[in-house]
C-alpha cells in the first residue's frame, strides 16, 4: 500500500509532502478496496483519491469519474458519465462566483475560485509593503503562497471560506479596495505565472473554475466552457447589492468601478479577460441565477449523453 500511495502523490501534484505518503497509506486501504496495485494507473489513482490540503491537514475524497482530460498525461481514458472540469469566465458582477458555487453543488465538485487567488494576493502584499505595481515583488509573494479553501454548508447553502496561512481572509478579500488590488496584480506577468501552477493543482482532481482566462490560459484544455455575461447596469446593480451587506456603497461609484475593472481586464498585455472561441456564451442581465445554471447544466447533460 505504501507503493501505491507513493504513486497516488506523484499523480496528484501538491506543495506539501512532509508526511503525506503515510497518511495516504492509512486511507487508500478503504479507497481502493480489493484492488490490486498492479492494476491501478496513475490515470486511476487520480480519480480514486483526490488529495485536499488544508492548512496541514490532508483528506482523501473518493470521486470516481472526475479526472480532467485536460490534465491528463496519460494514454487516453474514455470520457466519464459525470463532468470533470467545468470552467467559467466572464467581467466583474456578471454573477460567475455565484453560478459556479451552484454548479459545484450539482456535481458534487470542489470549487476553485481564482478570484479568491488574485484577491488573497493583494491583501498580502498590502500588508507586507509589497506595491501592486511590483511585478517582481509581487511574483515572489507567489513562491511560498499557502492559501486554501475550506468548504462547508450554511443555511443549506455551499459556504467557501478562503484562508492563508490558517487566517480567514473571506470577508476582508472582498472589498472594493482589494478588488481593484486584485486586477491590478493580476496584470503582471511574473504573478500569472506564479499563479497558474498553484490553480492547476488546486484543481488536480476536476473542479468548478470560475475566473477570467481558465478557458484561455488556466484549462484551455477543457471540454466545458462557458463565458458569462452581462450588461454593465445589470453588473453594477449586482455588485452594489453584494457590498450594501457589508457597508454602504454608492451604486454610480460601484457602476464606475467596474467599467474600469473591465478597461484593466480586456485590456492587459498577460491574459486578457476574453472570451475562449469554444466557449458558449450566456448573457445573465435578464436571467435570474437559477436558470442560469439550468441552461449550462443541460448542455453539460447533453454532451454526456450524445
Amino acid at each position: 500500500m505504501q507503493a501505491i500511495a507513493a504513486r497516488a502523490t506523484r499523480a496528484i501534484p501538491d506543495r506539501r509532502g512532509a508526511g503525506r505518503n503515510e497518511l495516504i497509506a492509512k486511507k487508500l486501504p478503504d479507497i481502493v478496496g480489493a484492488s490490486k496495485p498492479a492494476d491501478i494507473r496513475p490515470a486511476r489513482l487520480r480519480q480514486l483519491a483526490r488529495i485536499y490540503v488544508t492548512g496541514r491537514e490532508v483528506r482523501i475524497c473518493a470521486r470516481a469519474g472526475i479526472l480532467s482530460p485536460a490534465m491528463n498525461d496519460d494514454s487516453p481514458t474514455p470520457l466519464p458519465s459525470s463532468p470533470r472540469l467545468i470552467v467559467i469566465d466572464g467581467p466583474a458582477g456578471a454573477g460567475k462566483s455565484t453560478v459556479a458555487r451552484h454548479l459545484a453543488e450539482r456535481f458534487c465538485l470542489p470549487l476553485l475560485d481564482t478570484g479568491a487567488i488574485y484577491r488573497t494576493l493583494a491583501l498580502v502584499a498590502k500588508r507586507r509593503g509589497v506595491a501592486w505595481t511590483d511585478g517582481a515583488g509581487l511574483g515572489q509573494l507567489t513562491t511560498d503562497f499557502p492559501l486554501s479553501f475550506q468548504t462547508e454548508t450554511k443555511d443549506g447553502q455551499l459556504v467557501q471560506r478562503v484562508l492563508f496561512d490558517g487566517e480567514d481572509m473571506s470577508v476582508e478579500i472582498r472589498t472594493p479596495h482589494i478588488s481593484e488590488g486584485a486586477s491590478r496584480v493580476s496584470a503582471h506577468s511574473e504573478v500569472r505565472a506564479g499563479l497558474l501552477g498553484i490553480q492547476r493543482a488546486l484543481a488536480a482532481g476536476g473542479c468548478v473554475a470560475e475566473g477570467r482566462d481558465m478557458g484561455t490560459v488556466v484549462f484551455p484544455g477543457a471540454r466545458d466552457k462557458f463565458f458569462l455575461t452581462a450588461s454593465l447596469a445589470a453588473r453594477a446593480a449586482r455588485r452594489h447589492a453584494e457590498l450594501a451587506r457589508s457597508g454602504k456603497a454608492e451604486l454610480a461609484e460601484v457602476e464606475r468601478e467596474v467599467a474600469r475593472r473591465d478597461q484593466r481586464d480586456q485590456s492587459r498585455a498577460e491574459a486578457p479577460l476574453v472570451q475562449a472561441q469554444d466557449a458558449v456564451v450566456l448573457d445573465s442581465s435578464n436571467l435570474e441565477i437559477a436558470d442560469v445554471v439550468d441552461r449550462i447544466v443541460a448542455i453539460i447533460r447533453a454532451r454526456e449523453q450524445g
